[in-house]
């Protein structure tokens, strides 16, 4: 699949424009409950500066893979993630469905070693867990990601469907 977005950005009284497409893969591959998938975001140009600055968009590159094991509700997955001019960053994660209503998910991201400060905070910077709770066709999720002495990143979401 594919998008087009327009985005928009103020500071003060200086704006600035761009417009991007964000393209995408998903294929469940039908061998042994793999699925793989990919991501170009950020395909695009600046089309208005801030006070004659131009930047480049933040052109991402993302590519994974996920495995379903075999007599464990347990899906492992592992991404690359590149962003130009940036670190690459690794991710590992586990979905673990409980029953039809209920998944329990973890996961660690190498950019957690960016947040680390070399305090009490930092042993668990990078580390996420949350839980999803599915009821007909209502979907809710949590999610905890540590970011060490930074602070701690909470996100809840709510889907439908129609």
């Amino acid at each position: 699949g594919a998008t087009g977005k327009y985005i928009r950005g103020t500071i003060d009284t200086y704006t600035s424009a761009a417009v991007a497409l964000d393209a995408g893969f998903y294929w469940i591959t039908g061998f042994k409950d793999v699925e793989v998938g990919g991501t170009v975001a950020n395909f695009g140009v600046q089309t208005d500066d801030y006070a004659g600055v131009r930047e480049q968009l933040p052109l991402t590159f993302r590519f994974g893979f996920s495995k379903l094991l075999e007599h464990l509700p347990l899906r492992l997955g592992v991404t690359a993630e590149k962003e130009m001019n940036e670190a690459f960053i690794a991710t590992a994660a586990g979905e673990f469905n409980v029953s039809p209503l209920l998944a329990i998910r973890f996961g660690y991201a190498t950019s957690g070693m960016d947040y680390r400060l070399e305090n009490a905070n930092d042993s668990i910077a990078g580390f996420s867990a949350g839980f999803g709770l599915t009821w007909k066709r209502f979907r809710i999720g949590y999610s905890f990601y540590s970011q060490g002495s930074i602070g701690q990143v909470h996100r809840f979401g709510f889907a439908s469907e129609i």
